[in-house]
Protein backbone atom coordinates (compact mmCIF):
# COMPACT_ATOMS: atom_id res chain seq x y z
CA UNK A 1 0.00 0.00 0.00
CA UNK A 2 1.75 3.14 -1.25
CA UNK A 3 2.31 6.54 1.02
CA UNK A 4 -0.44 8.89 1.44
CA UNK A 5 1.19 12.51 2.03
CA UNK A 6 -0.47 15.27 3.80
CA UNK A 7 1.13 18.33 3.17
CA UNK A 8 0.52 22.17 3.58
CA UNK A 9 1.86 25.53 1.96
CA UNK A 10 1.99 28.59 3.43
CA UNK A 11 2.18 30.83 0.86
CA UNK A 12 1.30 30.43 -2.81
CA UNK A 13 3.20 33.11 -5.05
CA UNK A 14 5.10 32.11 -7.98
CA UNK A 15 7.38 29.49 -5.91
CA UNK A 16 5.31 27.53 -4.01
CA UNK A 17 2.82 27.70 -6.57
CA UNK A 18 6.06 26.06 -8.92
CA UNK A 19 6.50 24.05 -5.86
CA UNK A 20 2.90 22.59 -6.02
CA UNK A 21 2.56 21.49 -9.68
CA UNK A 22 5.96 19.57 -9.53
CA UNK A 23 5.32 18.16 -6.03
CA UNK A 24 1.69 17.03 -7.34
CA UNK A 25 3.94 15.82 -10.47
CA UNK A 26 6.15 13.74 -8.82
CA UNK A 27 4.13 11.88 -6.05
CA UNK A 28 1.35 11.02 -9.41
CA UNK A 29 4.26 9.30 -11.11
CA UNK A 30 5.25 7.73 -8.23
CA UNK A 31 1.36 6.42 -7.82
CA UNK A 32 1.40 7.90 -4.26
CA UNK A 33 -1.80 9.18 -2.77
CA UNK A 34 -1.30 12.91 -1.19
CA UNK A 35 -3.49 15.96 0.08
CA UNK A 36 -2.63 19.39 -0.30
CA UNK A 37 -3.89 22.26 1.46
CA UNK A 38 -2.90 25.94 1.42
CA UNK A 39 -2.55 27.91 4.40
CA UNK A 40 -3.16 31.83 3.83
CA UNK A 41 -2.40 34.94 5.53
CA UNK A 42 -4.61 37.10 3.12
CA UNK A 43 -7.85 37.18 1.59
CA UNK A 44 -6.38 36.23 -1.80
CA UNK A 45 -8.10 34.21 -4.30
CA UNK A 46 -6.80 30.66 -5.18
CA UNK A 47 -4.46 30.70 -7.76
CA UNK A 48 -6.56 29.16 -11.16
CA UNK A 49 -3.50 27.52 -12.41
CA UNK A 50 -3.58 25.28 -9.20
CA UNK A 51 -7.00 25.26 -7.91
CA UNK A 52 -7.96 22.10 -8.47
CA UNK A 53 -4.78 20.81 -7.02
CA UNK A 54 -5.90 22.00 -3.62
CA UNK A 55 -7.79 20.25 -1.04
CA UNK A 56 -8.70 22.73 2.11
CA UNK A 57 -7.89 26.34 2.62
CA UNK A 58 -7.09 27.86 6.51
CA UNK A 59 -6.26 31.20 7.37
CA UNK A 60 -5.73 30.48 11.32
CA UNK A 61 -3.38 28.09 12.90
CA UNK A 62 -5.70 26.69 15.12
CA UNK A 63 -7.71 25.34 12.15
CA UNK A 64 -5.23 23.16 11.23
CA UNK A 65 -4.37 19.83 12.21
CA UNK A 66 -0.89 19.08 13.60
CA UNK A 67 -0.34 15.49 11.30
CA UNK A 68 0.63 17.41 8.59
CA UNK A 69 4.09 14.91 6.81
CA UNK A 70 4.99 18.41 5.06
CA UNK A 71 4.75 22.41 4.94
CA UNK A 72 6.19 24.28 3.01
CA UNK A 73 7.30 27.66 4.11
CA UNK A 74 7.21 29.46 0.26
CA UNK A 75 5.73 32.92 1.82
CA UNK A 76 7.67 36.16 2.44
CA UNK A 77 11.09 36.48 3.70
CA UNK A 78 10.30 38.87 6.37
CA UNK A 79 7.50 36.44 7.53
CA UNK A 80 9.63 32.97 7.89
CA UNK A 81 10.96 33.10 11.89
CA UNK A 82 7.46 33.53 12.56
CA UNK A 83 5.83 31.07 10.33
CA UNK A 84 8.86 28.55 11.54
CA UNK A 85 8.12 29.11 14.80
CA UNK A 86 4.46 28.47 14.90
CA UNK A 87 3.96 25.96 12.20
CA UNK A 88 6.94 23.58 13.74
CA UNK A 89 4.74 21.84 15.48
CA UNK A 90 2.42 20.70 13.14
CA UNK A 91 4.53 18.97 10.63
CA UNK A 92 7.17 16.24 10.59
CA UNK A 93 9.19 18.21 7.96
CA UNK A 94 9.47 21.73 6.54
CA UNK A 95 10.51 22.61 3.39
CA UNK A 96 11.57 26.40 3.73
CA UNK A 97 12.56 28.47 0.72
CA UNK A 98 15.73 30.23 0.59
CA UNK A 99 16.71 32.68 2.49
CA UNK A 100 16.02 31.07 5.68
CA UNK A 101 15.57 34.38 7.55
CA UNK A 102 15.47 38.05 6.11
CA UNK A 103 18.41 39.17 8.76
CA UNK A 104 21.27 37.18 10.51
CA UNK A 105 19.17 39.14 13.49
CA UNK A 106 16.64 36.49 13.77
CA UNK A 107 16.72 33.11 14.98
CA UNK A 108 14.17 31.04 16.25
CA UNK A 109 13.19 30.83 20.53
CA UNK A 110 12.53 27.04 20.21
CA UNK A 111 13.55 24.40 17.93
CA UNK A 112 11.31 21.15 17.59
CA UNK A 113 13.48 18.35 17.88
CA UNK A 114 11.16 15.91 16.14
CA UNK A 115 11.02 17.99 12.77
CA UNK A 116 12.83 17.81 9.48
CA UNK A 117 14.22 21.82 8.98
CA UNK A 118 14.84 21.70 5.02
CA UNK A 119 16.43 25.15 3.38
CA UNK A 120 15.97 25.15 -0.48
CA UNK A 121 19.16 25.36 -2.31
CA UNK A 122 18.19 24.28 -5.95
CA UNK A 123 21.11 25.86 -8.06
CA UNK A 124 22.83 23.20 -6.55
CA UNK A 125 20.88 20.59 -8.34
CA UNK A 126 21.67 22.07 -11.58
CA UNK A 127 23.38 19.53 -14.14
CA UNK A 128 26.34 21.97 -14.41
CA UNK A 129 27.07 22.29 -11.22
CA UNK A 130 26.46 18.85 -10.44
CA UNK A 131 29.24 17.80 -13.18
CA UNK A 132 31.66 19.95 -11.58
CA UNK A 133 30.85 18.59 -7.92
CA UNK A 134 31.28 15.30 -9.40
CA UNK A 135 34.37 15.60 -12.18
CA UNK A 136 36.98 18.73 -10.65
CA UNK A 137 38.63 17.92 -7.68
CA UNK A 138 38.13 20.95 -5.21
CA UNK A 139 42.20 20.73 -4.16
CA UNK A 140 42.71 21.41 -7.80
CA UNK A 141 40.75 24.57 -7.64
CA UNK A 142 42.98 27.63 -7.01
CA UNK A 143 40.01 30.18 -7.56
CA UNK A 144 36.46 30.94 -9.03
CA UNK A 145 34.56 33.73 -9.95
CA UNK A 146 30.95 34.04 -10.23
CA UNK A 147 28.37 36.63 -11.62
CA UNK A 148 24.53 36.54 -11.54
CA UNK A 149 23.52 39.67 -12.94
CA UNK A 150 20.14 40.86 -14.68
CA UNK A 151 17.69 43.71 -14.63
CA UNK A 152 14.91 43.46 -11.85
CA UNK A 153 12.13 45.47 -13.69
CA UNK A 154 12.33 42.42 -16.02
CA UNK A 155 11.76 39.51 -13.21
CA UNK A 156 8.30 39.27 -13.06
CA UNK A 157 6.68 41.61 -16.03
CA UNK A 158 3.22 40.98 -14.83
CA UNK A 159 3.56 43.00 -12.01
CA UNK A 160 5.26 46.82 -11.30
CA UNK A 161 8.85 46.22 -10.04
CA UNK A 162 8.57 48.86 -7.12
CA UNK A 163 6.07 46.99 -5.42
CA UNK A 164 7.76 43.22 -5.19
CA UNK A 165 9.61 42.36 -2.32
CA UNK A 166 12.70 42.16 -3.92
CA UNK A 167 12.71 46.06 -4.30
CA UNK A 168 11.58 46.73 -0.42
CA UNK A 169 14.16 46.18 2.26
CA UNK A 170 12.00 45.57 5.50
CA UNK A 171 10.63 42.73 3.00
CA UNK A 172 13.92 40.64 2.81
CA UNK A 173 14.50 42.23 -0.81
CA UNK A 174 17.95 43.19 -1.56
CA UNK A 175 20.35 41.44 -4.16
CA UNK A 176 21.98 40.07 -1.48
CA UNK A 177 19.66 37.61 -0.34
CA UNK A 178 17.53 37.35 -3.69
CA UNK A 179 21.07 36.06 -5.25
CA UNK A 180 22.27 34.14 -2.17
CA UNK A 181 22.32 30.91 -4.47
CA UNK A 182 25.89 32.05 -5.51
CA UNK A 183 27.66 31.94 -2.12
CA UNK A 184 25.59 28.80 -1.40
CA UNK A 185 26.41 26.90 -4.67
CA UNK A 186 30.47 28.18 -3.76
CA UNK A 187 30.08 26.47 -0.80
CA UNK A 188 28.76 23.28 -1.93
CA UNK A 189 31.44 22.99 -4.79
CA UNK A 190 34.86 24.71 -2.87
CA UNK A 191 33.71 24.17 1.28
CA UNK A 192 32.92 26.63 4.14
CA UNK A 193 33.88 30.29 4.44
CA UNK A 194 36.90 31.15 6.37
CA UNK A 195 36.92 34.44 5.57
CA UNK A 196 34.59 36.94 3.45
CA UNK A 197 34.49 40.27 3.36
CA UNK A 198 31.22 42.62 1.30
CA UNK A 199 30.37 45.99 -0.41
CA UNK A 200 26.69 45.82 -0.92
CA UNK A 201 25.04 49.56 -2.23
CA UNK A 202 22.61 50.68 -4.16
CA UNK A 203 24.03 52.52 -7.35
CA UNK A 204 21.74 52.54 -10.20
CA UNK A 205 18.57 54.80 -11.13
CA UNK A 206 16.02 51.47 -10.10
CA UNK A 207 13.16 52.92 -8.14
CA UNK A 208 14.18 50.50 -4.62
CA UNK A 209 15.35 50.77 -1.07
CA UNK A 210 17.05 47.57 -1.09
CA UNK A 211 20.61 47.04 -2.70
CA UNK A 212 21.14 46.32 -6.08
CA UNK A 213 24.66 46.00 -6.36
CA UNK A 214 26.79 43.41 -3.78
CA UNK A 215 30.61 42.00 -4.52
CA UNK A 216 32.11 39.63 -1.66
CA UNK A 217 35.99 38.43 -1.93
CA UNK A 218 35.91 34.95 0.68
CA UNK A 219 38.64 32.39 1.75
CA UNK A 220 36.69 29.35 2.05
CA UNK A 221 38.52 25.72 2.23
CA UNK A 222 39.44 25.04 -0.99
CA UNK A 223 39.73 28.18 -3.15
CA UNK A 224 39.48 32.18 -3.19
CA UNK A 225 36.03 33.30 -4.56
CA UNK A 226 34.91 36.46 -5.97
CA UNK A 227 31.21 37.18 -6.50
CA UNK A 228 29.61 39.78 -8.16
CA UNK A 229 25.52 40.20 -7.93
CA UNK A 230 23.58 42.71 -9.28
CA UNK A 231 19.39 44.28 -10.33
CA UNK A 232 20.52 46.64 -13.47
CA UNK A 233 22.65 44.63 -15.99
CA UNK A 234 20.47 44.99 -19.45
CA UNK A 235 21.97 41.87 -20.62
CA UNK A 236 20.90 38.72 -17.85
CA UNK A 237 24.40 36.92 -17.47
CA UNK A 238 24.77 33.89 -14.80
CA UNK A 239 28.15 32.53 -15.05
CA UNK A 240 31.30 30.60 -13.19
CA UNK A 241 34.72 31.02 -13.66
CA UNK A 242 36.97 28.05 -12.45
CA UNK A 243 40.76 28.46 -12.09
CA UNK A 244 42.30 25.06 -12.22
CA UNK A 245 46.32 24.24 -12.58
CA UNK A 246 45.66 22.91 -15.90
CA UNK A 247 42.45 24.64 -16.90
CA UNK A 248 40.50 27.58 -17.15
CA UNK A 249 36.65 26.56 -17.03
CA UNK A 250 33.58 28.46 -17.95
CA UNK A 251 30.32 27.17 -16.37
CA UNK A 252 26.99 28.67 -17.93
CA UNK A 253 24.39 28.33 -15.50
CA UNK A 254 21.81 30.46 -17.89
CA UNK A 255 22.86 28.16 -21.32
CA UNK A 256 23.71 24.71 -19.23
CA UNK A 257 26.99 24.42 -20.62
CA UNK A 258 30.75 24.08 -19.64
CA UNK A 259 33.82 24.98 -21.72
CA UNK A 260 37.19 24.04 -20.72
CA UNK A 261 39.06 27.21 -22.24
CA UNK A 262 42.40 25.56 -22.74
CA UNK A 263 41.63 22.46 -24.04
CA UNK A 264 38.29 23.38 -25.99
CA UNK A 265 36.82 20.70 -24.51
CA UNK A 266 32.64 21.55 -24.39
CA UNK A 267 29.73 20.20 -22.33
CA UNK A 268 26.00 20.80 -23.05
CA UNK A 269 23.25 20.06 -20.50
CA UNK A 270 19.45 20.14 -21.81
CA UNK A 271 17.80 21.39 -18.57
CA UNK A 272 14.16 23.20 -17.63
CA UNK A 273 14.36 25.10 -14.33
CA UNK A 274 11.80 22.91 -13.37
CA UNK A 275 14.33 19.61 -13.78
CA UNK A 276 16.86 20.78 -10.83
CA UNK A 277 13.53 22.38 -8.94
CA UNK A 278 12.00 18.70 -8.98
CA UNK A 279 15.67 16.90 -8.32
CA UNK A 280 15.58 19.26 -4.77
CA UNK A 281 12.21 17.97 -4.28
CA UNK A 282 13.08 14.37 -4.98
CA UNK A 283 16.33 14.94 -2.72
CA UNK A 284 14.07 16.30 0.21
CA UNK A 285 11.41 13.22 -0.19
CA UNK A 286 14.89 11.04 0.46
CA UNK A 287 15.56 13.02 3.84
CA UNK A 288 12.11 12.49 4.74
CA UNK A 289 12.61 8.45 4.34
CA UNK A 290 15.71 8.14 5.82
CA UNK A 291 17.91 7.43 2.25
CA UNK A 292 19.81 10.59 2.61
CA UNK A 293 21.66 13.22 4.59
CA UNK A 294 20.29 16.68 4.96
CA UNK A 295 22.28 18.55 3.77
CA UNK A 296 20.47 22.09 4.40
CA UNK A 297 19.36 22.33 7.90
CA UNK A 298 18.87 25.34 9.93
CA UNK A 299 22.55 25.67 10.95
CA UNK A 300 24.03 25.11 7.54
CA UNK A 301 21.34 27.95 6.02
CA UNK A 302 21.69 30.33 9.19
CA UNK A 303 25.50 30.16 8.07
CA UNK A 304 24.89 30.74 4.58
CA UNK A 305 23.14 34.08 5.49
CA UNK A 306 25.64 35.62 7.73
CA UNK A 307 28.39 35.44 4.94
CA UNK A 308 25.73 37.08 2.83
CA UNK A 309 26.26 39.90 5.06
CA UNK A 310 29.47 39.22 5.15
CA UNK A 311 30.22 37.64 9.04
CA UNK A 312 31.19 34.68 9.29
Amino acid sequence: MSKKWKIAFCGLGSIGSRHLKNISEILGMRHECFTIDWIRSTDREKPEEIESLINNTYSYLDDIDDDYDIIFVTNSTFMHCDTIEKYQWKTKALFIEKPIFASDSERLNVINPNCIFYVACPVRYKKVIQHIKNNIDPTNVLSAIAICSSYLPEWRKEIDYRQCYSSIKNKGGGVSLDLIHELDYLSYLFGDVRKIYNIRDHVSSLEIDSDDISVYIAKLNQAVVQVHLDYFGRKDIRKLMIFTHEDTIEVDLLSNSISYLKSGKCIEFEETRDDFQKAELLFFFAIIDGKQKNTNDLNKAYKLLKNTFGRK
